[in-house]
């Protein structure tokens, strides 16, 4: 019964619209800024909702319901021995649209481990399909 769900769960993220994304990431801004990058997989899972993985933030979750366009995006890494919990909003500012619709975006995300925090500004680009 365990491999049926886990083959229906997985059937479900193969019939799903799949973002693709690159970001750049400029972390650390009340201190010495860095800049970062990273790139990642979304899976729809309905209108307002999407699962996936980013090389910099982990897995996250991303609702997409707030009022004015704003995204809530929730997020944890694990790395070595410690965890670290992704905070975020994101809002999108150009949409483009056809088969591989474009959309340019920014985020600002606030991460926590047990041992350090940060606050970052990110620039997504993302192609879906």
């Amino acid at each position: 019964m365990k491999k049926l769900g886990i083959i229906l769960l997985m059937s479900t993220f193969a019939f799903s619209a799949i973002t693709f994304n690159k970001t750049m990431i400029y972390k650390n801004i009340s201190g010495n800024a860095e800049v970062e990058n990273g790139f990642g997989l979304d899976f729809d899972i309905n209108d307002n909702m999407t699962f996936g993985y980013d090389t910099y933030y982990g897995m996250m979750v991303k609702a997409g319901n707030l009022p004015a366009g704003i995204t809530l995006r929730l997020g944890v890494k694990e790395s070595g021995n410690a965890t670290q919990a992704l905070t975020g909003l994101g809002w999108d500012w150009w949409t483009g649209s056809g088969k591989i619709s474009t959309t340019l975006g920014t985020s600002i995300d606030y991460t926590k481990s047990a041992t350090e925090e940060d606050t970052s500004i990110s620039i997504n680009i993302r192609w879906g399909f």
